[in-house]
């Protein structure tokens, strides 16, 4: 949507209400606010076309909250940074749960939808899928 359509308005060149980095870092790279202030963050990134690596970061009230993804044929790995204070759901592509290689301190909660769905607390972790 465009700022004003008026014929006589000063600019028909400034986008209000939704940008492509909207896009870029919520689906592609996948961070999107689960709670107020990001104190619950939900990474599920969406590997589009032939993309073959994506990432995106995001200042938050707690801190930094990253999201950086590479694919090869068989092959993807997730790097995820959550802030201290928050906590995240991480989904990351996969077939099954035996598929995903999690780091220490991620929890596993389900698969769905080709996703493994793991919980995480605050901190680095990186992620490795067969899928």
């Amino acid at each position: 949507m465009w700022e004003e359509w008026g014929d006589t308005s000063r600019s028909h060149d400034h986008a209000f209400l939704g940008t492509v980095d909207d896009w870029l870092y919520q689906r592609v790279a996948g961070i999107e606010p689960a709670a107020p202030g990001y104190t619950k963050i939900k990474v599920q990134p969406y590997p589009v076309g032939d993309l073959t690596n994506a990432s995106a970061h995001v200042e938050s009230p707690l801190g930094r909250v990253s999201s950086a993804w590479t694919r090869a044929p068989g092959r993807f790995t997730l790097d995820v940074r959550v802030p201290v204070g928050a906590t995240a759901e991480i989904l990351v592509p996969a077939r099954d749960r035996q598929a995903v290689q999690a780091p220490p301190g991620a929890t596993f909660d389900s698969v769905r939808d080709g996703y493994a769905v793991y919980r995480v607390g605050s901190g680095d972790y990186v992620f490795r899928s067969a899928a």
